[in-house]
């Protein structure tokens, strides 16, 4: 925002200028005018700055260094000043709780409301607070609880230790311990804290203001049980004017507005409010490593266990780490065992879909993928209540697939590309149908017309009578009708030249289809492939640029291809 602060200087050289002008003429007024300018505007707002800084020492509270990392022990309480209402041991606390020399883990949401609670630390227990135990498998009774969201390795040195740590702990929760909830402990042996505090603004804030602004402070530290701290990470900041004297953008977009420039200030032993965030965990003893091959193995068996255990539903918690196990997995690795039990997921009803079914492309051979592709689309077509029309994991995979493996289908894949609605399901084969050459070209105009066209006669109006479950299914299926006539538009995309005979038909649904301002660039590459002239292609409205632009653009993509590639 260069000219409000040009005319701000303008302004007040041509004042100076003007004034000189009257006693020592047009050359010394303009050099008077040149110094004295800069020197104005430097010097006005010191004094804001120096009563910036003032107020920040006022708040200033000192950062502590660790002696060596911290190792967490006995009853752990985590003071949080973010997160819902709804108290729950998510990855952090789960891997505290593992920790050999933890008892329990206590998470408490608090609210710093004064100076005074900010500095000296652990407010008092409300009943915003729950604590967490493992106990031995079966012994949880009425205080089980099923580990919330995501299980992820959250203190493995590195994303390859984080998969395999999140792996092993899904093991051991499945046949060492179980996570119990209870009422909150009073008493804790160390605190883990995270605070946040403003003070309040001045009474004559605002943009134009030369008094300092309200000081922010963000906080991370570590006290033991008598409250002593053990490490502490600290930003304390203020908005102070910029020197010299300028006028910048505030507020959002939907409050713009323009005001003196400003820029952050801290104390001199502040860290930055970025390298706060997450110190706490950077100085407990808790990064570590552990032996992939071993936890390979066991989850290995323990996945294998569970598939011969009917007992288990699909959402168990090692059916979770079905993904990470994947994820562990590399040609190197893989033996038919890994192969027999992928097979025995695929097969199993339990399961509506293969989690991170995306790497098996990239670990198993031709033959074994052509093994599985009957299975997968009978999983794919499947209509129990569990498998919902819309992409999967295992559907968007089969565009991975070797090229050319889908050149001859197969009755199953024929079967459920015939289901209009579980056809969704695998929008990978359909982007494959390409593999088929010319004669797949009716099957890829067929599918995009249909899904096209529900896609087109969905009416919002119709969602004002239902649930917010059925609305939520009516929405996703909409969506769902999108994506596959997306993955057709991308298979005959694949095909160019090969299609051609379906550029007539194609014209008649480019005529009457609703086709979304994000996807129309993607459409229209498909079409010049297909065989429609270039010049013919009208620039979609919500792009930048000439239509020479755009048609220069299409042209380069088709002369490119296959190293451009569709969708």
């Amino acid at each position: 925002m260069f000219a409000p602060t040009a005319f701000l200087w303008g302004a007040v050289y041509s004042l100076f200028y003007w004034f000189a002008f009257r006693f020592i003429g047009t050359l010394g007024a303009a050099m008077s005018a040149l110094i004295l300018t800069p020197a104005v505007l430097w010097l006005v707002p010191q004094n804001s700055i120096i009563a910036t800084e003032a107020e920040l020492d006022k708040y200033r509270v000192p950062a502590v260094k660790a002696q060596g990392l911290i190792q967490p022990a006995g009853d752990i309480r985590i003071d949080e000043a973010f997160g819902g209402w709804d108290i729950k041991c998510h990855s952090r606390c789960l891997s505290l709780l593992f920790e050999p020399n933890v008892r329990s883990v206590t998470i408490h949401r608090t609210e710093t409301g004064s100076w005074e609670q900010l500095r000296g630390g652990s407010p008092l227990l409300t009943a915003r607070a729950k604590t967490f135990r493992l106990r031995k498998a079966g012994q949880c009774g009425d205080d089980w609880r099923e580990p919330e969201g995501t299980l992820l390795g959250y203190y493995g040195r590195n994303h390859e230790d984080k998969l395999a740590v999140s792996t092993d702990l899904k093991r051991r929760l499945t046949t060492d311990v179980c996570l119990s909830e209870e009422q909150p402990l009073e008493r804790h042996d160390m605190l883990l804290r995270h605070a946040r505090w403003h003070s309040k603004s001045p009474t004559n804030s605002s943009a134009w203001t030369f008094s300092p602004n309200t000081v922010r402070i963000v906080l991370e530290e570590i006290r033991d049980g008598t409250g002593e701290v053990l490490f502490r990470a600290v930003n304390v900041s203020s908005l102070g004017l910029f020197a010299p004297l300028g006028v910048g953008p505030n507020g959002g977009l939907d409050s713009f507005h323009f005001g003196w420039e400003r820029t952050q200030m801290t104390t001199n032993d502040s860290s930055s409010e970025s390298d706060v965030q997450g110190a706490v965990d950077d100085a407990l003893a808790v990064r570590r490593s552990v032996d992939k091959a071993r936890v390979l193995e066991e989850t290995r068996l323990t996945i294998s266990a569970a598939l011969d255990n009917p007992a288990f539903p699909e959402t168990a918690i090692i059916f979770e780490a079905v993904g990470d196990y994947l994820g562990q997995l590399n040609r190197l690795t893989v033996s038919e065992q890994d192969v027999q039990l992928v097979q025995r997921l695929i097969r199993d009803p339990r399961f509506s879909d293969l989690p991170g079914a995306y790497h098996l492309p990239n670990l198993f051979g031709s033959d074994d993928l052509n093994a599985l592709r009957g299975d997968i689309a009978r999983k794919l077509a499947s209509t129990v209540p569990t498998n919902r029309p819309g992409p999967t994991d295992l559907g968007n995979a089969l565009g991975n697939w070797p090229e050319g493996a889908f050149s001859k289908r197969l009755p199953e894949e024929t079967t459920l590309l015939q289901d209009v609605r579980m056809r969704t399901r695998a929008n990978g084969l359909i982007v494959r149908l390409s593999d088929g050459g010319t004669p797949a070209a009716s099957l890829l105009t067929s599918i995009l017309d249909e899904h096209l066209t529900l896609y087109s006669d969905f009416d919002r109006s119709e969602l004002r009578d239902l649930n917010g479950q059925q609305r939520r299914e009516r929405e996703h299926e909409h969506d769902a009708n999108l994506k596959t006539a997306e993955a057709a538009i991308n298979g005959l995309c694949r095909l160019g030249p090969a299609a051609s005979d379906q550029l007539s038909r194609l014209l008649k649904i480019e005529e009457k289809a609703d086709i979304a301002r994000s996807d129309r660039r993607d459409w229209d590459r498909m079409m010049v492939r297909v065989g429609k002239p270039i010049e013919t292609v009208q620039k979609p409205e919500s792009l930048g640029g000439s239509e020479k632009r755009y048609h220069a653009n299409l042209r380069e993509f088709v002369e490119r291809f296959p190293e451009t590639r569709c969708g």
